[in-house]
C-alpha cells in the first residue's frame, strides 16, 4: 500500500472512531447527538406545519400585514382589500383577492376577518401571479434572469430567479421548470 493511501485509512479510521465513540461530557456519541437535532428541527417544522393547517382554512377571508415604512406613524398597518386563502405553498399561504389578484404572505402576517372578499388594487411593490416566462439570459454571477409574462395587464419584465423561488431559493419554481423542459424539446 502506497503511504497515501494509509494516510487517507488512518484519517477515516480516526474521523470514524470519533464520532462513534461515547464522550464523557455528554453522554451520547456525535452522530446520536446530530441525529437528536434533526429529530428535534423536523418535531418543530410538523408542529408548525399543522398549525397553520389548523389556524387557516381554504376559503377563509384574511387580511394581510403592510411593510412599514420610515416617517408614517399614522400609516394603515392592514391591507383595505380582503383577500381569500385559496392555499398553501410550503409555509407561505396564497392568498386571492375578487379580481384575481394573487399574494404569497406568511401565516404570521394574516389576519382573518368576516367580511367577503373584495377587490384589490395592484402596488408596484406587491408580488404579482407570473403566467409564463418568455426568455432567460444568464447572468456574470452565474444565476439567471427571466423576461416575465404577468397574469393580467402587467408589461412584461425581467425578473431575477430569487423573485420566482419564493419558497425556496435553492430549488427551481415551477414556472422554470416548465420553460426549460419547453426549451430542452
Amino acid at each position: 500500500m502506497s503511504p497515501k493511501r494509509i494516510t487517507h485509512k488512518l484519517i477515516s479510521d480516526i474521523i470514524t472512531n470519533g464520532n462513534t465513540t461515547t464522550h464523557r461530557s455528554v453522554g451520547i456519541t456525535p452522530n446520536e447527538a446530530k441525529g437528536k437535532v434533526i429529530e428535534a428541527e423536523l418535531n418543530h417544522n410538523q408542529v408548525e406545519a399543522d398549525k397553520i393547517d389548523n389556524e387557516l382554512e381554504v376559503g377563509t377571508n384574511v387580511l394581510y400585514r403592510l411593510k412599514k415604512k420610515t416617517f408614517d406613524k399614522e400609516q394603515a398597518h392592514w391591507s383595505k382589500a380582503v383577500y381569500s386563502i385559496v392555499g398553501m405553498d410550503g409555509y407561505r399561504v396564497q392568498i386571492r383577492s375578487m379580481n384575481g389578484h394573487t399574494l404569497y404572505k406568511a401565516p404570521n402576517d394574516l389576519k382573518m376577518v368576516q367580511s367577503e372578499t373584495t377587490e384589490a388594487t395592484i402596488n408596484r411593490g406587491d408580488i404579482l401571479e407570473a403566467e409564463k416566462i418568455l426568455d432567460q439570459k444568464k447572468l456574470q454571477t452565474g444565476t439567471y434572469k427571466y423576461l416575465v409574462q404577468w397574469l393580467g395587464n402587467e408589461p412584461d419584465s425581467w425578473e431575477p430567479q430569487d423573485n420566482l423561488r419564493l419558497v425556496n431559493e435553492s430549488r427551481r419554481s415551477t414556472l422554470e421548470k416548465e420553460y426549460w423542459e419547453a426549451t430542452k424539446s
